[in-house]
């Protein structure tokens, strides 16, 4: 049975056209059986871990690694901060911007790590917030 328009002359028994239906069936059952079976075992977690454990291995390895040298280097500067020559240099610092800008001795500066991180935190909680109302309010009475 071909694509595009049907050759009248060229009709087939019921017969045959009910055994092509019959075998293209049976292929598109083995085909929705073999996809079924690729689904269950893309969920299954189990058998993700056993395929996987060696990239999830590497995965977590890396990320204590990362984790560990940010904590070491966080410890290592705090140290080398509490140096009393450290100290006296921030002092110095401190006294200099102060009498370069008297007017903005009490007001605290924030960096730009600080503020990348304040806008991250803020789009985190506005995207947790609409998250929520949308779980919460019906379909009709959100704004979207």
């Amino acid at each position: 049975m071909g694509e595009g328009t049907a050759d009248v002359s060229n009709i087939e028994s019921p017969r045959e056209l009910e055994l092509e239906v019959e075998e293209i069936r049976d292929e598109m059952t083995d085909v929705v059986r073999e996809l079924d079976r690729r689904r269950h075992d893309l969920f299954d977690a189990r058998l993700q871990l056993r395929k996987h454990a060696l990239a999830l291995g590497i995965g977590t390895v890396s990320l204590v690694g990362v984790v560990s040298g940010v904590a070491a280097l966080a410890a290592w500067r705090a140290r080398r901060r509490r140096r009393p020559l450290a100290m006296l240099r921030s002092f110095q610092n401190a006294l200099a911007r102060m009498i370069a800008h008297p007017d903005n001795v009490a007001r605290p500066q924030s960096g730009v790590g600080g503020k990348i991180l304040t806008a991250l935190a803020l789009a985190a909680a506005g995207s947790l917030v609409k998250a929520g109302a949308a779980r919460l309010l019906p379909a009709e009475t959100r704004l979207d």
